[in-house]
């Protein structure tokens, strides 16, 4: 059941990206009479700004985590704070064992 198309629209299909959708969102519904469905939708929406708040929460202190440990990842480029930590989390850290770089396929040739 449709509560709002004219705010479906401009929601991007991986969700409520940005600030200003989710702005643009959160007036419509605040626009729209009240019924169970606006109030489960208003419910919905306020719970995903709660997600998109912690999950930047998140990231800082992963990448203040990743910095402490393996500041260099972070400066390669292409290399963000998920791919950082995914990378130290597969690798342990690298420093757990000598033969590192010929495991991963980067070992300098004599």
């Amino acid at each position: 059941m449709q509560i709002a198309p004219e705010l479906e629209a401009p929601a991007r299909p991986q969700g409520l990206i940005g600030p200003r959708i989710g702005a643009m969102v959160s007036r419509g519904l605040t626009k729209l009479p009240r019924s169970p469905q606006v109030r489960v939708a208003k419910a919905i929406h306020k719970r995903i700004n709660e997600i998109y708040r912690e999950e930047g929460e998140l990231l800082a202190e992963l990448k203040v985590l990743i910095e402490a440990h393996c500041r260099a990842l972070l400066a390669e480029h292409g290399c963000g704070t998920v791919t950082a930590a995914i990378i130290i989390r597969h690798t342990a850290g690298a420093k757990r064992f000598p033969t590192f770089a010929r495991h991963a396929g980067v070992k300098p040739r004599k």
